[in-house]
């Protein structure tokens, strides 16, 4: 299989090649934003690969992962000489069931900053971008312990857990009060529940989902969500509270690997970063990640590393790719990245702010 990380500004994006499929994992947005960009530097890389494409990983629900790809449509119809797969299949992370509005909101906050005076639904509007290319698209969530298959290979997913007992019980007790209260606010506000409802029925979370979501023609603008937030709740400090809902998004990014050969670890970070490494302990009976790849993409573009205690757990590796665009070039923590290399290791630390495409025979 051959692996390409490609840049697409400050988002992430790989492209992995087997003989007869090809498989995406994310595609966000480049400089200021703009999806259209992203979407192009992915068109660069793929071409006439593009009718091979069969599968799409969105490790989580940041724009910056997956704002390219619904872009990418467009663009290729737009070109005419290249056709479009006829079908595809999405995996995105499946949340715990007790913090399963946590990702909703989040996705509906953020579409919300970035739509503004236009409908959220439009700002959301990835599967259907696809759809109405001509594509079929099936969209299956994965958690711990599923597998997919991509690019003629099986693929494993680590995480996010499939409940929340893999997490501290602070955590625990913080996600569950954190999604107690957004039910309380989507009951107490009117635009929320209606926010929430165009979540779902844009397909974000076709397993979570009810016949009582509203359909996706909801006019609701992202002005209007967070003016009725701000009345309704005048101490709530809704720049405070997406920082909060980001920080559990990224720590339930979807980590997956195909055996010992390539492992991505998309944004995966803080108290999810730890809690997995944990499961890798000689003690735990548990799924375990390969203790050494050949090629690791690292945690939230390279600018994390675990908690001392927890860098033991960390797998080793002939080379180490940081997904890295300008914003994040800054944060790249150099040094931990260069101790994850193995002793003799003929690779090194790669970046695809300062080299891409990066190329990988795995």
């Amino acid at each position: 299989m051959k692996a390409e990380v490609i840049n697409v500004g400050d988002g992430a994006c790989s492209i992995y090649t087997g003989e007869r499929e090809v498989m995406v994992t994310d595609c966000g947005s480049g400089p200021s934003g703009n999806g259209g960009w992203s979407a192009f530097q992915l068109y660069g890389a793929l071409a006439k690969q593009t009718p091979k494409l069969k599968t799409i990983a969105v490790t989580h629900f940041d724009r910056d992962h997956w704002h390219g790809l619904a872009a990418y449509p467009t663009l290729v119809t737009s070109l005419a000489h290249i056709a479009l797969p006829k079908k595809v299949v999405f995996h995105t992370p499946r949340f715990p069931r007790a913090a399963q509005t946590v990702p909703v909101v989040r996705l509906a906050l953020e579409a919300a900053f970035t739509a503004s005076a236009g409908p959220l639904s439009a700002a959301l509007d990835l599967f259907g971008q696809w759809r109405r290319a001509g594509v079929h698209v099936s969209h299956r969530p994965v958690a711990r312990g599923d597998t997919f298959n991509g690019a003629d290979e099986t693929w494993t997913c680590h995480w996010p857990p499939r409940d929340l007992a893999p997490f501290p019980t602070r955590t625990r007790n913080v996600l569950t009060d954190l999604n107690e209260e957004l039910e309380g606010l989507a009951a107490q506000v009117p635009e929320v529940k209606e926010a929430i409802d165009v979540v779902y029925g844009t397909g974000w979370f076709p397993d979570q989902a009810d016949d009582s979501a509203e359909p996706v023609t909801s006019k609701l603008t992202g002005n209007q969500l967070i003016g009725a937030i701000n009345q309704s709740n005048p101490t709530l400090d809704v720049s405070k509270l997406m920082a909060k809902l980001r920080r559990y998004n990224n720590a339930m990014s979807l980590v997956h690997d195909v055996r010992d050969r390539l492992v991505n670890f998309g944004d995966c970070e803080g108290v999810g970063l730890s809690s997995l490494l944990r499961l890798q302990a000689p003690s735990a009976n548990t799924l375990r990640l390969a203790h050494d790849y050949t090629v690791l993409l690292a945690p939230h573009h390279g600018t994390v590393k675990p908690a001392t205690r927890d860098r033991p757990l960390f797998p080793s590796a002939n080379t180490v790719a940081a997904q890295n665009g300008a914003r994040h070039l800054g944060n790249q923590k150099t040094t931990f990245l260069r101790s994850v290399l193995r002793p003799g290791s003929t690779g090194g630390v790669d970046n695809t702010h300062t080299t891409s495409p990066l190329h990988y025979t795995v």
